[in-house]
């Protein structure tokens, strides 16, 4: 007996071990399985699209957001601005509108964004892997009941169903695209609680094989890029990732990108934008990895300073930007704030460059008949021999007088620039705000642009006034009389301890004073008295005109569209008057003098002004920026009326 209960504890000894072992197993698959789940968390939908997108984009309600934006005002002001119309009547637009048409011919139903709306139950993901050929996939979580009443499922007899091995079937039909010229294969499932839409087999297939559990390190989430950047950011109501250097390869995307700033983009890796919803604003959070570190680093700006000089801005200057200084930037921006810019150079220096671009048609033109007997018009020599031979302007053997003034007077200018680097130099500049604030007068010069900057200075003592007047008063200088001139323009006293000097025969002036630690300069008296009037000390949040709360950055830019009346609309209306008048009589003849007015399509009174009465609700709009450890970072805050 003994034996025999020796036998029977050793058995439910390893019962009771197997059975533990067993519960352990079990336990840990469960951990893992939830932290599989976890990992996948708020960008799960990344893990079930394949790798090799150049754009991704997350919807956490799609049907809730189309419907917002099917109730705004801003869709029917959309698609009535001048923007979309002109956009609508263009070559990308058209070919868009043709491909989508040949979809919609191959589906047997209309896809828009309700019918993709009506195939989820909530969030959504697209992700666009060749531009040019439109091969994107669409996934989407939905119940297998919701999914049988889409339209995709109610036309699928039109499709050929085709069963793969692990019993998921999908629904393929091949169209012919882009006029017959080339074939596209559109097709979509229902697998494991996903609705899957392609235009093309091939992505669906990995898609599926993603969904199922089949596919190895074939996933968009596990784009290194894309693990760094969701880490940083929680998605809200819309959130895009791009990978920006495979889209600066594109050719589509160098060719139509809106912006065509290429080439500043090069710098950037990849970047993740997120949007978020709330009560009178939009937040718009950026992320971006950069290729590197950047070429000039930004210094930081403390949260303190950079209130108090977003408090000082004019409360009627519809831009300004706030910055930390770094180097000797101090001079050149206050040149650029205070002076128009000066036109660029395009010859390029002063190579030894012939070009028979001198000439001009009739330097070479051919003879008329009859003129054979007078060597086919070369024989008599004209006003043009004694005007081009052995000229070496013409000849671009060395810079005509143009050319060689405006390359003196940029180098007369760059000096200067330097001269006001030095003056600046021991009162060592630490961060600055600069404002503009367009408007239009009566006058001869019928658009002022007025701007102001202010400085913070370390060491306001030491500043060296004299030297800084003199400096100032170049550069200016180099702007209004000929290069290497000499001009008698003079500094005067103001009140309230300001310096001003006249700038003759621009009925303009530059004005400054030093408030405490601010050295505040302008080229409109109105504006310095305006920042003179600002309380000097102003709590955090109490002021409207500037950021509610400022965290730590490099650089703060604040945009406010509740004055593009005086700064936007007024300035371009000036400007492009007679160009929309000579447009419409071109249309209209007569008719155009008795008719009311039409509206302008030029690019800023017509196509951008369009563009600002549809987002008529937004007041301002705060951009903050920072870097740091190899990223960029950005936050967009839109104020609504």
């Amino acid at each position: 007996m003994s034996e025999k209960n020796a036998r029977r504890k050793k058995l439910r000894a390893r019962l009771i071990g197997s059975a533990v072992l067993t519960l352990i197993g079990c336990v840990s698959l469960l951990v893992y399985a939830r932290a599989t789940r976890e990992a996948r968390g708020p960008y799960a939908l990344a893990a079930d699209l394949p790798r090799g997108a150049l754009v991704y984009a997350q919807c956490a309600d799609l049907p809730a957001l189309v419907k917002l934006w099917d109730e705004s005002t801003g869709k029917q002001q959309l698609l009535r601005s001048t923007s979309f119309q002109q956009f609508a009547q263009r070559h990308l637009a058209l070919k868009l509108a043709e491909r989508w048409t040949e979809y919609n011919d191959v589906l047997g139903f209309t896809l828009d964004a309700n019918t993709l709306a009506d195939a989820t139950q909530g969030k959504a993901a697209i992700a666009i892997y060749d531009i040019g050929r439109l091969d994107l996939v669409l996934v989407a979580p939905i119940g297998a009941e919701q999914a049988a009443a889409a339209s995709f499922f109610a036309h699928k007899d039109g499709f050929e169903e085709t069963e793969l091995p692990d019993g998921t079937s999908y629904y393929r039909r091949e169209a012919e695209v882009d006029r017959g010229r080339a074939r596209q294969t559109l097709a979509f499932a229902w697998a494991r609680g996903r609705f899957v839409l392609a235009t093309d087999e091939r992505l669906l297939l990995r898609t599926l094989a993603n969904i199922n559990g089949r596919a190895q390190k074939d996933r968009l989430a596990d784009e290194s890029s894309f693990q760094t950047l969701s880490r940083e950011l929680a998605p809200h109501h819309a959130t895009v990732w791009v990978d920006q250097t495979a889209l600066n390869r594109d050719w589509y995307f160098k060719s139509y990108w809106v912006q065509r700033n290429v080439a500043g983009l090069q710098s950037l890796r990849a970047g993740l934008f997120d949007l978020e919803i709330q009560p009178g604003k939009w937040i718009e959070r950026r992320r971006f990895l950069l290729n590197g570190p950047p070429p000039h680093p930004a210094a930081s700006l403390p949260a303190p300073d950079a209130q108090r000089l977003a408090a000082l801005m004019p409360a009627d200057a519809p831009y300004y930007k706030v910055r930390a200084l770094a180097g000797d930037g101090a001079g050149a921006l206050l040149r650029d704030t205070l002076l128009d810019r000066a036109p660029e150079n395009d010859s390029g220096g002063t190579r030894r460059n012939w070009s028979w671009r001198s000439y001009d048609a009739s330097d070479f033109a051919a003879g008329e008949e009859g003129e054979a007997d007078y060597g086919n018009g070369y024989a008599y020599l004209d006003q043009s021999y004694d005007r081009l031979i052995d000229d070496p302007v013409d000849a671009r053997l060395r810079a005509n007088d143009t050319r060689y003034d405006g390359e003196l007077r940029a180098a007369t200018e760059r000096r200067f620039v330097a001269e006001l680097q030095r003056s600046l130099a021991p009162a060592r500049p630490l961060y600055a705000a600069t404002a503009a604030s367009p408007r239009t007068n009566a006058g001869p010069l019928f658009v002022a642009f007025r701007r102001a900057a202010a400085l913070t200075l370390a060491a306001p003592a030491a500043l060296e006034r004299a030297a800084f007047e003199h400096a100032l008063a170049n550069v200016a200088q180099s702007r209004l009389t000929i290069a290497g001139a000499t001009a008698a323009l003079q500094w005067t006293d103001g009140d309230r301890h300001t310096r001003t000097l006249a700038l003759p025969m621009l009925g303009r002036q530059l004005c400054y004073v030093l408030n405490g630690r601010e050295l505040l300069i302008a080229n409109n008296m109105e504006l310095l008295r305006a920042m003179l009037d600002t309380p000097a000390q102003i709590p955090v949040g109490g002021d409207t005109r500037g950021p509610a709360a400022v965290v730590a950055l490099d650089e703060l830019t604040v945009i406010r569209l509740d004055g593009r009346k005086q700064a936007f609309d007024e300035v371009f209306a000036r400007l492009d008057a007679q160009r929309v008048k000579a447009y419409w009589q071109e249309r209209k003849g007569a008719e155009a003098e008795s008719a009311p007015p039409d509206p302008s399509q030029e690019f800023f009174s017509g196509n951008v002004a369009s563009l600002l009465d549809v987002a008529a609700r937004v007041r301002a709009i705060e951009i903050k920026r920072s870097q740091q450890a190899g990223q960029l970072r950005e936050e967009l805050e839109f104020s609504l009326n």
